[in-house]
């Protein structure tokens, strides 16, 4: 009799967490392209001037200042996070270590 885990089926556990792994990275990606999608959205044309021909550039400018300050602030909380856990860096969430990635780039222009 096999108790140790071993043999067919012993990995059961490990490979649900697996799959339970794998899940959980599709929601991810699935919470960042929805995220992407609405940024995208939002910052398109954010700046309108009917007389202007920068819209684009200066909508995409809008953007990438508001994704740095994203990021900074993102990296603050996780520095603040460290310091209060004694584990270090290793034990900061996914989460926050997703948060201070780079940006999705810009819309594109429209031609």
């Amino acid at each position: 009799e096999d108790r140790g885990g071993g043999g067919e089926g012993g990995g059961g556990e490990e490979d649900e967490e697996e799959e339970g792994g794998e899940e959980e990275d599709r929601r991810r990606r699935r919470r960042r392209r929805r995220a992407v999608s609405i940024a995208a959205t939002f910052f398109h044309d954010a700046i309108y001037d009917g007389r202007s021909g920068t819209n684009e550039e200066d909508s995409a400018a809008l953007y990438r200042k508001f994704a740095s300050e994203i990021r900074k602030a993102a990296t603050a909380e996780e520095e603040e996070e460290e310091e209060e856990n004694d584990d270090g860096p290793a034990a900061t969430s996914s989460s926050s270590t997703a948060a201070t990635s780079d940006p999705p780039p810009p819309p594109p222009p429209r031609g």
